[in-house]
């Protein structure tokens, strides 16, 4: 396996102390134990309990920031792709010649295409499913936001560091679409109203590598404060930091995440109520959100969901 060192547009910071940020989580564990987090924090902060606001608290989509909205010109989405095809290219060659090549039709690569990231899945991760024979799932993901013109920079810095240390992890970045006219979105509506995606970077952790790739995260957001300030997550995650969330894994298939899994059943609570209730939407906007945090909290618990970090599963 070769040891090519990934690079990208370079990101201009200040050089740091290697310490981490004092105060956040340094195993998944004690971010399960975090408190703020629960159904009832969550609604609270709902403006009105309706389709929209299931959206705004729980899903992956807000607020662009005006440097993020420049990002969307065509020029400079091809210069965000042209870095990630680059660092695509010196991830394939961590892999020996046969695995060089994109993923797909049920056969294995170093890479492979979603509708809106390209994922890279490590040496690691190969080696453990085709030589050890593992078939586990990641267990944990961590999600992050800087500012979309240090995106590819920051995700090849993340790569780096967990090839180094022969971390197995699956890990993606938001990619352009040449064929959407170089949209990161799949629904171009989002952009005229200034809403895009929260996570440009997810990264998915195993049992044995888990905390290990939060240290790294933790490094790279310490050394890259600047990109991650004032940023948001999505309300699903846990957000243990600006611009960083982290919650337990659902499935590594693509059909289902952290965000989709909760974002879904907030949505079928939702027109229960409005089924069984015709008043529904008479009764106050207060109380509207205690019904809907109280069903909600029983449908996750009987799901095996944590109502009070709803990042995790019980």
């Amino acid at each position: 396996i070769g040891s090519s060192t990934l690079s990208a547009v370079a990101v201009e910071r200040p050089s740091v102390s290697p310490e981490l940020i004092s105060g956040l989580p340094h195993t998944s564990e004690e971010a399960r134990q975090m408190t703020g987090h629960s159904i009832e924090d969550v609604v609270g902060c709902m403006h009105d309990v309706d389709d929209d606001g299931i959206l705004s608290a729980f899903d992956a989509f807000g607020e662009l920031s005006d440097k993020d909205k420049e990002v969307y010109d065509d020029k400079v989405l091809g210069r965000h792709q042209e870095s990630v095809d680059k660092i695509t290219l010196a991830f394939m060659k961590r892999f020996p010649e046969k695995y060089r090549r994109e993923a797909e039709d049920y056969t294995y690569g170093a890479y492979h295409k979603q509708e809106m990231f390209l994922q890279h899945d490590s040496p690691a991760f190969l080696r453990a499913k085709l030589i050890e024979g593992k078939t586990d799932k990641p267990s944990v993901s961590m999600y992050l936001n800087p500012e979309l013109t240090d995106a590819a920079a920051i995700y090849a810095e993340f790569l780096n560091k967990a090839l180094e240390q022969k971390l197995r992890f699956k890990s993606k970045i938001i990619r352009a679409n040449a064929k959407d006219n170089y949209s990161l979105h799949y629904k171009p509506e989002y952009l005229d109203k200034g809403v895009g995606k929260l996570d440009p970077i997810v990264i998915y952790g195993y049992e044995e590598s888990k905390d290990d790739l939060l240290k790294i995260v933790e490094e790279i957001r310490q050394a890259h404060a600047s990109s991650f300030e004032g940023r948001k997550i999505g309300g699903s995650p846990l957000e243990i930091a600006e611009g960083v969330g982290i919650g337990d894994e659902v499935s590594d298939s693509g059909e289902s995440s952290l965000t989709s899994s909760r974002v879904g059943v907030a949505k079928n609570v939702l027109k229960e109520l409005r089924d069984k209730n015709p008043n529904w939407s008479q009764a106050s906007p207060e109380a509207r959100k205690r019904a809907f945090a109280g069903s909600l909290r029983k449908r996750y618990e009987s799901l095996g969901y944590n109502p009070d970090n709803i990042a995790f599963n019980i």
